[in-house]
């Protein structure tokens, strides 16, 4: 297993005790491939990611008790950006863009960075709300169009 020293108990729920990960997760680890202090830190935090209710009720009960096991499990993103890296990716991407261009970016954690408007996502593989439908219809319903006459 990889070992990295990491300063993640500011703040946390509980102390980490015995921390174990998938044999797939420790090779990412091993390779370099993936820093799991995010993972970690959002596991004390008490985030329990992927889990069903059953087993987030089970970690809550046993941080009361103290007697059970802490169980959380997260989708490892490999092309999703950390807090430290985005700000850069972001940097990059907007200094190699052309004059008048447009950057439309979709970001899985929320940025300090200053976009002329954000958008943020409230319900899961939802762009739009259904009130919103007709709006963004006819406003891009004739881009759209416009894109396939000239494709054509």
């Amino acid at each position: 297993m990889a070992l990295a020293v990491l300063n993640l108990a500011s703040q946390a729920r509980f102390s980490p005790g015995q921390v174990v990960m998938t044999a797939g997760v420790d090779e990412l680890v091993r390779q370099g491939r993936l820093d799991p202090s995010p993972y970690l830190r959002r596991h004390l935090h008490g985030d329990w990611g992927d889990l069903d209710d059953s087993d987030r009720r089970q970690n809550d009960a046993a941080l009361k008790s103290g007697e059970d096991r802490l169980f959380s499990s997260y989708q490892v993103n490999q092309q999703g950006q950390d807090h430290i890296n985005l700000p850069k990716v972001i940097s990059f991407l907007s200094g190699k863009l052309p004059r008048g261009a447009q950057l439309i970016l979709g970001s899985e954690i929320d940025t300090d960075l200053p976009f002329d408007r954000k958008i943020e996502l409230t319900e899961q593989y939802k762009v739009l709300s259904e009130s919103e439908f007709d709006e963004a219809e006819a406003t891009l319903g004739p881009l759209v169009s416009a894109m396939y006459l000239k494709a054509g």
